[in-house]
């Protein structure tokens, strides 16, 4: 059994964040080009019929605008969702993970099977299991391990959850 105790850090936000952002790429691309369709329009309208039409480069400025705010919007949820004085306890087993959370104002144990995430990444300070149909972690830093180790945890998880 490897057991570990967790407590989110900040390279864990910044990885979460980033992971988050790249989901939203899509919508960050839409938005930019959404945004200069907008401005061009507006300025095809200033060249050809010499009308300055405000509406125009103000929806474009505020796609655009969109484009960076996803970030601070990625942020605050995640600040707001998280458990960031949280302290986490796994229990690596064979065929599960016993999970126990433990807040300031509130405590929680949940047991899971391997079919329950997704997949796995590997950094330099932690390892993430993804939930599946979920866009939530589950954080195991590298260095709160009681007994096993990172290979230990990676040998375990494989063959039951997929590596990133």
């Amino acid at each position: 059994m490897i057991v570990n105790n967790s407590k989110l850090k900040s390279e864990d936000e910044k990885f979460l964040i980033s992971w988050s952002m790249k989901k939203l790429l899509w919508l960050r691309v839409l938005y930019v080009i959404l945004g200069l369709i907008s401005i061009g329009l507006g300025i095809n309208k200033l060249v050809n019929e010499n009308i300055m039409e405000l509406s125009f480069f103000v929806v474009g400025v505020i796609f655009i605008f969109f484009v960076f705010y996803l970030k601070v919007m990625a942020k605050k949820a995640f600040r707001k969702n998280s458990y960031l004085d949280t302290e986490y306890s796994y229990q690596f087993g064979e065929d599960n993970v016993l999970m126990k959370a433990i807040s300031h104002n509130a405590s929680g144990t949940s047991e899971m099977t391997y079919d329950f995430f997704d997949f796995y990444y590997v950094s330099d300070s932690s390892l993430y299991l993804k939930a599946k149909g979920k866009r939530y972690f589950y954080v195991v830093n590298n260095d709160g391990y009681e007994s096993g180790s990172v290979d230990e945890l990676m040998k375990l998880l494989e063959g039951k959850v997929i590596r990133k």
